[in-house]
């Protein structure tokens, strides 16, 4: 059986022989025509869409040549026009058969071989045309021999010779060497052949699928073909060039891969930062280290637009980058706002800030997330990792470590002001000003004025002090920033004090002593005015307190009476009738009856004193509902 290398090594020879004038040059096997790519728009969530336009003629076939990987995203979002308007026949595509059982299946078997003549031998009986300085020579193909041929003085070499049964019965032997060309007539056997090239092809590309589009139509016209699939996530890359003498200098560039199975020649390129929803066959993907085109490096930046919640670059000139091949392509060249700062956290361990830009991205356009790198003084001076910044916005970004300047943040001082107390509706509320004061000290080493950023951390629901901290040039989710302008080789100091309203309460009731209200106002917590209106509450409570014990000290008395004239009974249902016990008898009867006179008399104070109480509860439960004080302390 041909086996699949020794049918690569086939393919050399093969390629030589003119099939027939149509299937060699720029066109497709079995002479479809390849359609360029002529747009390609790249997306920041690893899909790509593709569009391919291009001529074609009559019905012949169009081939777009894919990835494996890029197959199954094509085939679902594949779309095809043809602008005649005339109807698209199929699409097919290559199989994943292994090469050799396609090979076995093909209709021609050139089983072994050893080179062209191998290959000639296999076909014989064949029709073929061979161009020869008389003109065309037809017949049936007979064989093919290796002779030597004399040189003269150069000796002698190998020459390939066919022989023909031409009509008339007469047989020709060519010189192969000598002919302009040798064609198969017949149909069968050229596409046999056709196909046979096909496979071994793709048998050498395996990662590669043809897609054949094929239309029915008359006459010249355009064929458009659009479609997504996955492809490598494009980046962004940024320097900025620092100089005192002038602004920030913004450059901005996108690494693209066209790791595609064609490659782009002119095609016009978008770069679209954004994540549209897509169910792709695959995962996004990273791309190799790229081989960059010198061609791109040159290109103008790019023209950005905002689409929708996505942004784009488009690139101002086509593009042209190989399959497998990685440019880097200009997408911003500005002057932007900015200065160079240093930063510091004050939830950071560090005791240096970092080394930072303030950029205000004033050149109009989203910068996409990506790595920068900082180039001041003619050399590196650091890199780093940026976000998404959109047009106007400002941004900090930090690339280093600055040595030369310390910071370092005193312990904090906390303190409470109460501010004003109400009282009313039976309870007593504070308004209570929480507050807290941080200072941080800068000390600078630099021979020229440095500007520091402090980030002071944002407490919940803490504010800044109004009139007792500097504005705050820059507020995020997580910290206050504020500017501090260090002198040289100098020391300076920046003291914030944040605050925080909050508010307690006390219900007023008989829990409330007098104790109590001599401590608040020892704290401040009240004044004279509230201990004044307080004490006649404070006067109905101990009231209440001193009856509600006289009424709790008779219920003891009553419970230990109670419990006594039980023992007592008990006592006299034991005493049997002897004289002795009969005087027992009598004073544990005369001991009763003075308990139950006791009874009568707590059953009386017991009611006076309960009524006493209740009508103490209602005083005091008016003056409290009356009492009414607001106070600013």
């Amino acid at each position: 059986m041909l086996t699949l290398a020794r049918s690569i090594a086939l393919l050399s020879w093969v390629a030589a022989l003119a099939i027939a004038p149509a299937s060699f040059g720029t066109e497709s096997a079995g002479g479809a025509v390849p359609l360029p790519v002529r747009k390609v728009m790249l997306y920041k969530n690893g899909m790509g869409y593709f569009e391919h336009v291009g001529d074609v003629t009559g019905a012949e076939p169009i081939d777009i040549v894919l990835s494996s990987a890029q197959l199954n995203d094509v085939l679902k979002s594949l779309t095809v026009i043809d602008l005649a308007p005339a109807p698209v026949v199929s699409v097919t595509y290559d199989s994943t058969k292994p090469a050799d059982r396609e090979l076995s299946e093909l209709p021609i078997k050139l089983g072994n071989f050893a080179g062209m003549t191998s290959f000639l031998n296999e076909i014989r009986g064949s029709d073929v045309e061979i161009d020869v300085a008389g003109g065309p020579l037809v017949g049936r193909l007979m064989g093919a021999d290796v002779r030597k041929k004399e040189l003269g003085s150069a000796g002698t070499a190998e020459v390939i010779e066919v022989t023909v049964f031409v009509a008339g019965g007469e047989l020709r032997t060519v010189d192969l060497a000598a002919a302009k060309a040798l064609r198969l007539r017949g149909r069968e056997l050229t596409a046999g052949v056709q196909r046979y090239l096909e496979v071994l092809e793709m048998a050498r590309r395996q990662d590669m699928r043809r897609l054949r589009i094929q239309t029915r139509g008359e006459g010249p016209r355009k064929l458009f073909v659009g479609y997504t699939s996955e492809a490598p996530v494009w980046k962004t890359t940024y320097r900025f060039v620092l100089d005192d003498a002038r602004k920030p200098l913004l450059q901005g560039w996108a690494i693209v891969d066209n790791t595609t199975a064609m490659d782009w020649n002119d095609v016009e390129l978008t770069l679209v930062a954004g994540a549209p929803i897509s169910f792709m066959g695959a995962s996004p993907r990273g791309a190799p280290a790229p081989m960059v085109s010198e061609e791109v490096l040159l290109s103008p930046p790019a023209e950005g637009r905002q689409v929708g919640e996505q942004f784009e670059y488009r690139l101002p000139h086509p593009v042209t980058l190989a399959r497998n091949q990685s440019a880097m392509l200009p997408i911003v060249h500005a002057e932007v706002e900015g200065e160079k700062v240093a930063i510091w956290n004050a939830r950071s361990a560090e005791a240096h800030p970092r080394t930072a830009v303030w950029l205000t991205n004033t050149s109009g356009l989203t910068l996409a997330p990506g790595a920068f790198t900082v180039i001041e003084a003619g050399g590196f001076a650091g890199e780093g990792l940026t976000e998404t910044i959109h047009p106007a916005e400002r941004r900090l970004l930090s690339y280093g470590r600055d040595l030369a300047v310390s910071v370092a943040a005193k312990q904090p001082r906390a303190n409470d002001r109460i501010e004003r107390v109400v009282v009313r509706d039976g309870v007593i509320r504070w308004q209570v000003l929480m507050q807290s004061e941080v200072t941080y000290v800068v000390n600078s080493q630099h021979a020229r004025p440095r500007i520091v950023i402090l980030e002071h951390p944002i407490e919940a629901q803490f504010t800044l002090a109004p009139g007792h901290t500097p504005m705050a040039v820059e507020s995020t989710a997580s910290a206050h920033r504020f500017r501090v302008t260090v002198g040289p080789r100098s020391t300076t100091e920046l003291v914030v004090r944040t605050q925080k309203p909050e508010q307690t309460t006390i219900a007023i009731d008989n829990r409330m002593t007098r104790d109590q209200i001599v401590l608040w106002l020892r704290e401040r917590r009240i004044d004279g005015t509230i201990e004044q209106a307080l004490a006649p509450v404070i006067e109905g409570f101990e009231e209440v307190r001193r009856l509600a014990n006289r009424g709790a000290k008779i219920d003891d008395e009553v419970k230990r009476i109670f419990e006594d004239q039980g023992r007592v009974r008990e006592n006299l249902a034991k005493l049997g009738q002897g004289a002795d016990e009969a005087a027992l008898r009598l004073r544990y009867v005369r001991q009763l009856e003075d308990q139950e006179k006791r009874f009568d008399g707590l059953r009386a104070e017991k009611a006076r004193v309960d009524t006493a109480q209740s009508d103490a509860e209602r005083r005091v439960d008016q003056l409290v509902k009356d009492l009414a004080v607001d106070r600013t302390l």
